[in-house]
């Protein structure tokens, strides 16, 4: 779990470096999204389910890993 942690974090800053980018309108990669250590969905920040971890990740990757919407704070999806 801590490897995958890791990778998620390390393509996280990946995804943030690169988010500076234009990649024109609707295109989810330059879209950022959040995800916790442990659950399997993503969310907007803010959202109440974010209190405990809280990972920036591009919309792209969380899609890619399985990542699905939070039902709760509805982020782009």
């Amino acid at each position: 779990m801590k490897k995958k942690l890791i990778i998620v974090a390390l393509l996280a800053a990946v995804s943030l470096l690169i988010s500076g980018c234009s990649f024109g309108d609707g295109d989810i990669r330059g879209i950022t999204v959040y995800i916790t250590e442990t659950g399997e969905k993503y969310h907007r920040w803010g959202c109440q389910y974010l209190r405990q971890s809280c990972i920036p990740i591009s919309l792209a990757e969380a899609k890619r890993l399985g990542y699905t919407a939070c039902k709760v704070c509805k982020p782009p999806s």
